[in-house]
C-alpha cells in the first residue's frame, strides 16, 4: 500500500469514526425523551462506534463504547431472546474483539 492510499484510509477511518459518535450523540438524545423507541438504536450506534475507535488504536474510548452497547442490549435481550439476542451477541463480538487487540492499530 502507498503512503498516500495510508493516508487516505486514516482519514476515511477518521471520517466513519466522526460520523458514528454524532450518530451516538443523536441517539443519546432521543433515548432520553424516548428510551423504549430510540435504546436499540444508541446501542448499535454505540457498537458501530466502538468499532471505528478501534480501527483508530483508541482503544480506551472503544471499550467503553463498546460496554455501554452491551449494558444497554442485555435487558431487551433478556426479556426476549429470539429477538434480541443476536443484538447483544454483535456488540459482545465487537468487545472480545477489542479486549484481544486483534487487528488494532497502535
Amino acid at each position: 500500500m502507498t503512503p498516500w492510499r495510508v493516508l487516505e484510509c486514516t482519514a476515511a477511518a477518521r471520517t466513519a469514526a466522526l460520523s458514528r459518535c454524532r450518530d451516538a450523540g443523536v441517539y443519546r438524545e432521543l433515548a432520553t425523551a424516548r428510551p423504549e423507541a430510540f435504546r436499540p438504536a444508541l446501542a448499535w450506534s454505540l457498537s458501530n462506534l466502538a468499532w471505528s475507535l478501534g480501527d483508530l488504536g483508541r482503544r480506551e474510548d472503544a471499550l467503553a463504547a463498546s460496554e455501554e452497547a452491551v449494558t444497554i442490549h442485555r435487558e431487551p435481550a433478556k426479556a426476549r431472546p429470539d429477538t434480541f439476542r443476536s443484538n447483544l451477541e454483535q456488540s459482545l463480538r465487537v468487545g472480545v474483539w477489542l479486549e484481544r487487540g486483534e487487528g488494532l492499530t497502535e
